[in-house]
Parts: C-alpha cells; sequence; structure tokens
C-alpha cells in the first residue's frame, strides 16, 4: 500500500488478515524459493520458508509438503496459525516444518 500501513479485514473465521498484504507475500516468498532453487540453496522437497503475515507474527504461509523451491507458486502456500496447531486440513504441511516454524512465529508474539 503506498502509506505504508496494512488494512486489516476481519476473515470468516475472525482472523485480522491484511489481504493485499498477503497476496504480496505470497507472491514475494515464492520468489524467494525460486530463486534459491536458482542458487541451489535448496535440498530437494525439505527445505521450508515462511513469512508472517498478521500483525502480531501468529499467522504465516508456510511452503506445503513435497513441493520443490523451483516449482513454488504464490498460490501453493499455505496459511497457518501459530496457535491453532495442525489440523486435517493442514496435512500438506511437513511436521519438521510445523515444529520449527511454528514455534518461531508462535513467540512472536507482543513483537
Amino acid at each position: 500500500m503506498s502509506d505504508g500501513h496494512a488494512r486489516w479485514v476481519r476473515s470468516a473465521d475472525g482472523a485480522g488478515v491484511a489481504m493485499q498484504e498477503q497476496r504480496q507475500a505470497r507472491v514475494d516468498l515464492a520468489a524467494a524459493c525460486r530463486m534459491a532453487a536458482r542458487l541451489d540453496w535448496q535440498e530437494a522437497v525439505a527445505n521450508h520458508f515462511s513469512m508472517a503475515v498478521s500483525a502480531d507474527g501468529q499467522q504465516f504461509l508456510l511452503n506445503p509438503l513435497w513441493r520443490h523451491f523451483a516449482r513454488m507458486r504464490a498460490s501453493d502456500f499455505v496459511l497457518l496459525d501459530a496457535q491453532a496447531g495442525l489440523t486435517p486440513e493442514t496435512a500438506a504441511i511437513d511436521r519438521t516444518a510445523w515444529a520449527i516454524h511454528g514455534t518461531m512465529h508462535a513467540r512472536q508474539i507482543g513483537r
């Protein structure tokens, strides 16, 4: 956004999400994955990138299980909540990625 401030809206589940910023975050994160692949900074399908998309850092995007960085698209990232834990809907997430990135984002409270 041109004024540098996020426009927070309420999604159907009540979570605050800046829709335009989340879209841009998805695009940027996919580009970072593809660049990492071009520079050979990936380990087949075992790497994980995440990015906070909520003001408190609790909601974040994470690349799905079994997707090579070179093939990542903005729409591929899974939106997760660090406080919610994994659910059947998030089955496409690597458990190691959740342990690392979920913990990291959960500790962003108040920052």
